[in-house]
């Protein structure tokens, strides 16, 4: 067992929602599915009781697209359009967690619809397979998906209106929730991502 910092966790799991917002992005702009990014956040989101934080993401290294993001985004290096747009996500995903945690009846229904999942986890030959990418965004669906505020994913037409396609949005932005709701268990704060850059990036290194 490796014992992380409370910063260190707040960057992990920090890490892990810009990654699952980054993919979002990438789907519903060129169609493209990242398995091998995906993968880590899929697991984290069917995966209710950890033992331990780092049975969460167990391979930090799988995370390095989060951190490299942050790192850009937080650093004021050069950053692309999808950059942009990945951050406006996640802060989004950030408000609309806060919304869920409010929910009791929401919170219990997404616990159960998860729990459930994963005492099938043995019948999915691929966790980043169709068939569990559609099941994941069925939760997403009748979960997260009928708060008040909705997370709009722009793109285009043929991805976003492709049915896969928007099942794996749906799953990664169910991933997403999923790493701020760790996120914020483990202190994460807005106002800590305007005054504790610095910090947090450092923490970041703990990601090889």
């Amino acid at each position: 067992m490796t014992d992380f910092s409370p910063l260190q966790q707040e960057a992990i799991a920090l890490s892990a929602l810009f990654q699952a917002c980054y993919l979002v992005d990438k789907v519903a702009t060129t169609g493209q599915w990242d398995a091998d990014a995906a993968a880590p956040l899929i697991r984290a989101t069917i995966e209710l009781n950890p033992e331990h934080f780092g049975d969460i993401y167990p391979e930090l290294n799988q995370l390095h697209l989060g951190r490299d993001l942050i790192k850009q985004l937080f650093t004021q290096q050069t950053t692309t359009a999808a950059h942009k747009r990945t951050l406006q996500y996640a802060m989004t995903v950030i408000y609309v967690s806060k919304q869920a945690r409010k929910n009791t009846l929401l919170i219990s229904n997404l616990q159960q619809r998860l729990k459930a999942l994963d005492e099938q986890q043995a019948f999915f030959s691929d966790i980043t397979g169709p068939e569990l990418t559609r099941r994941l965004s069925g939760i997403y669906s009748d979960t997260i998906s009928t708060l008040p505020k909705r997370i709009r994913v722009p793109g285009k037409p043929e991805h976003l209106q492709n049915e896969l396609g928007a099942a794996r949005i749906r799953t990664l932005l169910l991933s997403a929730i999923r790493a701020a709701f760790l996120w914020h268990q483990v202190g994460g704060r807005q106002w800590r991502l305007l005054f504790s850059k610095k910090r947090l990036v450092q923490a970041l290194d703990i990601i090889q």
